[in-house]
């Protein structure tokens, strides 16, 4: 007999976050975004990424200070697109000087999130590594603190990206050739010197 949860009553359909600068959150369902698609925002904000999801979907928000917040998005009041959205930093209870950085959804954990920091390393870290047991909404050490962040990105498959450097050098290069890891705070492989 398959036991009923209360996930089982929550209406499961298809959204769009958007993420500000400013830590703003809107979710709003694709349907009233069909009716008004223009973004209310701060005069000094704009949206920094757009993610298509479901109301049932997990999310995960990465900051600056090396930490990432774990939410159920069906945990978040829907917006309309004319309201400045959520703030972010009230709602997690961040660090006064704390900034999401970048979010991703998910139902499954698969995939991987690539870190790419200022030396030349990139890491590529397994997603299930920020899948927790117990309903954690905080973890630590997410990514490396030995170099400076550059750049995040999540992938579901492996794909070529472009490496720029400082000094105007460019690497097209295969993130198959890059090993996966399964600690989150993995400082990563060389792959621009």
């Amino acid at each position: 007999i398959e036991k009923i949860t209360s996930e089982h009553l929550i209406e499961d359909y298809n959204l769009k976050l958007f993420l500000t600068n400013q830590n703003y959150f809107k979710k709003i369902p694709l349907v009233s975004l069909r009716a008004n698609a223009e973004q209310k925002l701060k005069d000094d904000d704009f949206v920094i990424q757009e993610l298509e999801t479901h109301n049932k979907a997990e999310l995960l928000l990465f900051t600056n200070k090396h930490t990432v917040y774990k939410l159920k998005i069906y945990e978040i009041d829907d917006t309309k697109a004319s309201s400045l959205g959520e703030y972010l930093t009230n709602i997690l209870q961040m660090e006064p000087d704390e900034k999401i950085i970048y979010m991703v959804a998910t139902d499954d954990y698969s995939g991987y999130m690539l870190f790419a920091f200022e030396n030349g390393k990139v890491a590529k870290i397994s997603l299930k590594s920020y899948a927790t047991k117990t309903n954690r909404k905080k973890l630590s050490n997410a990514y490396s603190d030995l170099s400076k962040l550059v750049g995040i990105m999540y992938i579901k498959d492996d794909i070529e990206l472009v490496a720029y450097s400082s000094i105007k050098k460019v690497l097209i290069f295969d993130t198959s050739n890059i090993n996966v890891k399964t600690t989150r705070d993995s400082q990563g492989v060389q792959v621009l010197k």
